[in-house]
């Protein structure tokens, strides 16, 4: 059986303009995804879009640095908390996660690129 949250109904119900939206458990957190591509996490009911090179600056002005899910914090995920102004307007939380969905597709084309880039080991076709 699916396991659902309230907080994650109420954020695929918000961020459904940008596709069919939908989230699911994982690493006792949710992962929230738009098709198949997952844009941000929930953890401890908050939202956390990721961010690349392109949309990072936004967070950071605001002084909000990457999610680290270990005490340790000698490692972190590319994903930031929303503001709370952000949360706080539909339409705007629309367009930060508009802006993850571009950093998603983004890093999506990167790997796609390297893997395609990428030499095969083996023997060689005669």
């Amino acid at each position: 059986m699916a396991r659902t949250n309230e907080f994650c109904d109420y954020i695929v119900d918000l961020l459904s303009p940008l596709g069919q939206t939908s989230y699911k458990f994982m690493f006792g957190g949710y992962g929230v995804y738009v098709g198949e591509l997952m844009i941000a996490i929930v953890a401890d009911d908050q939202l956390l879009l990721r961010a690349d090179d392109e949309n990072r600056p936004d967070y950071e002005a605001l002084g909000i640095g990457p999610f680290q899910p270990y005490e340790d914090k000698s490692r972190s995920m590319p994903f930031y908390t929303v503001p709370d102004e952000v949360m706080d307007d539909p339409d705007a939380l629309v367009e930060w996660a508009r802006k993850s969905l571009a950093a998603t597709l983004r890093m999506k084309a990167k790997r796609e690129k390297k893997a395609g880039g990428a030499k095969k080991r083996g023997a060689t076709p005669k």
